[in-house]
């Protein structure tokens, strides 16, 4: 666990915390026995988990702990729901015959919604228990976006990421690596 001295995102030094207590420890309803604070930065408004745990998310022990269970269709049974509202927010039209990436795609719920419309779906995915199927289901899948770049360079139109930069002890390094992957003069959706 390591202890944040300035805002990964403004450099700035002067926080207020607007939570300490008990955090999820795993699916519900799973808490710590350690107190965390979530503190803010004052300038920016980053909020963030002080101390930031310390957790293996491409181990099957961390899929166990956090949604009770590893395997790949439960993860698309609970989360399949989330994608038409997605959708809905971001356009179909957005993914029309687009190289996607999805950073921290699990299952590959989003990827499979978008299967077909896309020219190419993505998925990075640091469990290697889910990369099996997500090859079955016709999505390319790389265990970190470092091996993605190595592997796609700069040819990706569109890059999703859902429900993982909250969990980035260096978020900007992770939108650092994101933005690697985009194809040159991309522009943001509109």
């Amino acid at each position: 666990m390591s202890i944040k001295n300035k805002c990964e995102i403004c450099s700035g030094h002067e926080y207020e915390t607007i939570y300490n207590g008990e955090i999820r420890a795993g699916a519900h309803p799973k808490i710590t026995s350690e107190l965390f604070d979530v503190k803010q930065c004052k300038q920016c408004k980053l909020a963030y988990l002080n101390p930031i745990p310390s957790i293996n998310y491409s181990s099957r022990e961390y899929r166990n702990l956090y949604n009770n269970t590893s395997d790949v269709r439960d993860y698309i049974s609970m989360h399949d729901h989330e994608q038409t509202p997605r959708l809905a927010k971001i356009g179909i039209e957005n993914f029309r015959d687009k190289v996607v990436v999805d950073l921290g795609c699990g299952g590959g719920s989003f990827l499979d919604s978008i299967k077909g419309v896309a020219k190419n779906t993505i998925g990075v995915e640091p469990f290697i228990g889910y990369h099996h199927s997500l090859e079955q289901r016709g999505h390319e899948v790389h265990s970190s976006s470092q091996k993605a770049l190595q592997q796609l360079g700069e040819s990706v139109d569109v890059i999703t990421s859902f429900g993982v930069i909250e969990h980035t002890e260096r978020p900007v390094e992770y939108l650092g690596s994101a933005y690697s992957l985009l194809k040159k003069g991309w522009s943001y959706l509109s």
